[in-house]
């Protein structure tokens, strides 16, 4: 009896081993795959949808990525003749020190008309100092007149602003 209690702990010794050895192997996997994502997200201009890198830029905001639309974040097309073509573009800017990372397809929210256009992201991590575009292409054919409106919901990983709205108004007519 006493050689099968004093060899328990033996084993559990070797349980014990096997576990940190583990654990510290799933640690240096981690830290791997964190590397590889950081090497991956500060690449160079390479990414589609950015522009070139500014040397000169300097981070307005430091410790976090910082998401800015480039030109009026409420576009209002006005009267718009049935069956025509509109062809939204956003232009957004990390004006942050860290990448921007946009989650999936922005959201279209239907406030006023019908059938909301679908949003297309040019890359989903924008590095600081670059740009990537939101874009809508979109056309109301007879029955879908009247006015409509659509709010974007773009979702990043700017702490200040999570979700940045955009606007579109447009009021189809025949």
């Amino acid at each position: 009896m006493k050689l099968n209690h004093v060899s328990k702990p033996r084993r559990a010794k070797k349980r014990t081993q096997r576990s940190a050895a583990w654990m510290l192997g799933g640690a240096l996997g981690s830290i791997l795959l964190i590397v590889a994502a950081l090497a991956f997200t500060s690449r160079g201009n390479d990414q589609p949808g950015q522009t070139a890198f500014d040397p000169d830029f300097k981070p307005t905001v430091t410790g976090a990525p910082r998401v800015e639309v480039v030109q009026d974040e409420v576009l209002d097309y006005g009267k718009v003749k049935l069956n025509t073509v509109i062809n939204t573009v956003y232009t957004v800017r990390n004006i942050g020190d860290k990448p921007l990372l946009i989650y999936g397809e922005p959201r279209i929210e239907v406030v006023q008309g019908c059938c909301p256009p679908r949003a297309v992201v040019s890359s989903m991590v924008i590095n600081p100092g670059h740009e990537g575009t939101i874009s809508m292409t979109y056309s109301m054919h007879e029955g879908m007149g009247g006015p409509h409106e659509f709010r974007v919901h773009l979702r990043t990983n700017d702490p200040l602003e999570p979700t940045k709205y955009l606007t579109i108004y447009s009021d189809w007519v025949s």
